[in-house]
């Protein structure tokens, strides 16, 4: 399985009310999510999103804003959630890389994500992102695992997941 997909859905428009909660998780310096509190900004990703994944997503705590600045650079980690759809808002830089590594900590795959792109990420896979300047920001939607993120991830549920870490062609 790639690590990381490339996911053919709409750019996103965010409306004029767009707000932020407050820090929802900040696990390590450098690294920061927020809770989304624009309703019609949640409506519009729900209605992207393939309907057998929108099913599997808790809104209010599965999608996240996130900001990452440069001290996270070269941040080798697991998730504790097991994928992650992210849509890339600010790059963070030129030619900032996404990194994934076995558990040997040896480099298997390496993207360079475009703003205003969707992409599946396995995020239970060794992982990091490298060459960031600036503020790297981004919608983050977690399937699988703590503290929060509750999605119903079983036999039924994964097929419909794992169908984003493949190209259709």
């Amino acid at each position: 399985m790639k690590c990381f997909n490339y996911l053919n859905l709409p750019k996103i428009e965010f409306p004029k009310d767009f707000k932020l909660g407050g820090v929802a998780y900040h696990p390590i310096e450098g690294y920061k999510s927020f809770n989304i509190l624009s309703d019609q900004l949640i409506s519009q990703i729900l209605e992207i999103l393939p309907k057998e994944i929108a099913v599997l997503i808790n809104p209010k705590t599965d999608i996240l804003y996130q900001t990452i600045n440069p001290t996270f650079n070269n941040y080798v980690h697991k998730d504790g959630r097991a994928y992650a759809i992210n849509y890339l808002i600010k790059a963070g830089g030129e030619n900032v890389e996404t990194l994934f590594f076995d558990d040997d900590k040896c480099k298997i795959e390496t993207n360079v994500m475009q703003e205003h792109t969707w992409a599946s990420l396995h995020t239970n896979t060794y992982h990091c992102v490298t060459n960031i300047t600036e503020i790297r920001e981004a919608i983050t939607i977690s399937f699988g695992g703590f503290p929060n993120f509750q999605n119903l991830l079983n036999e039924e549920t994964l097929p419909h997941l794992y169908k984003l870490f493949y190209d259709p062609a």
